[in-house]
């Protein structure tokens, strides 16, 4: 429980009565590369491994939204509609190694949340480290070119060719794979 403790506190301290109830509901497992994980009503907490939220288009392509490492907490959003004529797909997840994760029922996490004020803390903590991430996301999106999407994503996870696709990397920083092609090109070319 160690190693949970410490991505735990990495949000929100909680106290031992609240670790040990949070971890009564937490099953340790491992995935297998290209296995997708279920949507219904669980959260995961990452250990070791890669793993990709995505969302299938209607046209069969599928869009990459983020890529999760170790001590990511993550769950699905339902799909919701703002307008009526503005569907919002639904975020799927998928292993892009093997990985080690804590998997948990959403519904009796926020049950305790209820019950421990530092587990409801730790949620907001959650949340707002998500929020996090989408306006980073949005503004590497708006205020970076391709080249700048890729050196950013390469900052952040510097080995990312060797643990997953090209392809996958393209979509994430929403490029082509030939741009992509192109990007790595210019940059590992000796001039």
């Amino acid at each position: 429980m160690n190693n949970l403790r410490d991505i735990l506190s990495h949000y929100h301290s909680i106290s031992d009565e609240s670790a040990t109830k949070f971890s009564e509901i937490l099953v340790r497992k491992n995935y297998k590369n290209k296995t997708e994980l279920s949507n219904n009503d669980k959260f995961y907490i990452l250990i070791d491994g890669f793993v990709r939220s995505y969302t299938i288009h209607d046209n069969g392509s599928i869009k990459i939204g983020a890529f999760l490492s170790k001590s990511s907490i993550f769950t699905s959003i339902k799909p919701i509609s703002i307008l009526s004529n503005c569907a919002i797909q639904e975020i799927k997840f998928d292993c892009l190694s093997d990985v080690i994760l804590y998997e948990g029922s959403f519904s009796k996490f926020i049950k305790l949340t209820k019950k421990y004020h530092d587990l409801s803390l730790f949620y907001n903590k959650i949340l707002e480290a998500g929020i996090r991430l989408v306006i980073e996301k949005v503004h590497v999106l708006i205020h970076l070119d391709g080249m700048g999407r890729y050196l950013h994503l390469k900052n952040k996870y510097p080995n990312i060719e060797n643990l997953i696709k090209l392809n996958d990397i393209a979509s994430n920083i929403n490029v082509t794979p030939i741009q992509l092609s192109r990007i790595r090109k210019t940059l590992y070319s000796p001039k």
